[in-house]
C-alpha cells in the first residue's frame, strides 16, 4: 500500500504519524488523550506505535509527548517497563525523543547503565519542550540524509 493510503492514525488516535513521509511516530501520553501513568496504559501505546512502525520498511523515529502526563512519571516497576518495551521494538525502529521529561538526565543514565547489562535497543534522548523534540528529530533524519547520499570511502 503507497504511503498516502495508509492510516495517519494508530487505532486508539493517541498515536499518529508526524510527518508525511512516514518517518517519525507520535505517542501524545497526555491524561487529556485518556491515558493514566500506569504502565500497562503505557506500554499499549508505545506497542501501537511499534505496530505503526511495522507497516513501513524504512527506520522509524519516536516522538513520545509526555508534557502534560507528570514529566514521564511511571508508577511501578519503570525498569521492567523498558525491559518489555525493549524486547518489543521492531528491527526499525529508530531514536525515541522524549519531550517534557522532568529528569532527563536520570533517564538517559538508566537506559546507558543498563545498556551494560543487556542488550537495550533503546536510543533515547529527553528534552523540555515539543520545539526542541523535533529541532532533534530534524537534525537525525538530516544527517542520515547526507550520510546516506554521500559517497563510500571504502
Amino acid at each position: 500500500m503507497p504511503p498516502q493510503e495508509q492510516p495517519a492514525r494508530g487505532p486508539s488516535g493517541r498515536v499518529t504519524w508526524e510527518d508525511a513521509g512516514q518517518t517519525v511516530i507520535r505517542v501524545d501520553l497526555s491524561p487529556a488523550n485518556g491515558i493514566p501513568a500506569e504502565p500497562e496504559e503505557r506500554f499499549d501505546a508505545l506497542m501501537e506505535a511499534g505496530n505503526l512502525a511495522g507497516t513501513v520498511p524504512h527506520r522509524v523515529d519516536f516522538l513520545i509527548d509526555v508534557r502534560q502526563s507528570g514529566g514521564g512519571a511511571i508508577r511501578g516497576n519503570w525498569l521492567e517497563f523498558l525491559r518489555r518495551i525493549n524486547e518489543r521494538l521492531p528491527d526499525n525502529a529508530g531514536l525515541f525523543v522524549v519531550a517534557g521529561s522532568r529528569a532527563p538526565r536520570l533517564f538517559e543514565n538508566v537506559l546507558r547503565m543498563l545498556g551494560r547489562f543487556q542488550s537495550m535497543r533503546i536510543t533515547a534522548v529527553f528534552v523540555p519542550t515539543l520545539e526542541e523534540a523535533r529541532a532533534v528529530l530534524d537534525a537525525c533524519q538530516t544527517e542520515r540524509r547526507v550520510a546516506q547520499s554521500s559517497p563510500s570511502e571504502h
